[in-house]
């Protein structure tokens, strides 16, 4: 299978195209109009579900022993995001739609914090400190990608491969 470009990469080559005609570049080393390839399906997708905060849950606890001048605590939580992708293959040439699937990604991150402090006279003084550990949004739209690659690969009939998986041309 061969990925062409042609979404906001498409508008940079035809910049660089026609900085090659300007006569700005020399001829021997600019690359020539006409020659991208077309392409035989587009893949077509639309973001159905957006969702960074789909749920969580959260908790924590202090700690205050009695007559002695120290607190403590402890806070955890965790963040689920969610999105999802309808995605359509499309035959350029007639229009059909080959195939269709839905897409998802899923994905959480947890929070884990502690604080301390202690109590100086009549002064309580502390301090806290927590971490997140990578975002659940970043992650969700990394698995969904994942899910639709290996979907457009299953889903590409037989038939549209001009190329063996090592790369030679098939004789149709």
């Amino acid at each position: 299978m061969i990925v062409l470009e042609r979404g906001e990469g498409l508008e940079e080559i035809k910049k660089e195209l026609n900085l090659s005609q300007s006569g700005y570049v020399q001829q021997s080393k600019a690359p020539q109009i006409g020659l991208l390839e077309g392409a035989d399906i587009l893949v077509v997708g639309a973001i159905t579900a957006f969702e960074p905060n789909a749920s969580g849950i959260g908790g924590g606890g202090i700690v205050i022993p009695f007559k002695v001048p120290f607190i403590g605590g402890a806070a955890v939580s965790k963040k689920e995001a969610y999105i999802a992708a309808d995605i359509r293959l499309v035959d350029v040439r007639t229009g059909r739609v080959i195939n269709a699937t839905k897409v998802e990604g899923k994905a959480s991150s947890w929070k884990i914090g502690g604080g301390t402090g202690t109590v100086i006279g009549s002064v309580a003084l502390g301090g806290a400190l927590g971490t997140y550990k990578n975002t659940p949004m970043e992650k969700a739209i990394r698995v969904m990608l994942e899910s639709a690659i290996n979907a457009i690969a299953q889903m590409v009939p037989e038939n549209y491969y001009r190329y063996s998986a090592n790369g030679q041309p098939i004789n149709k």
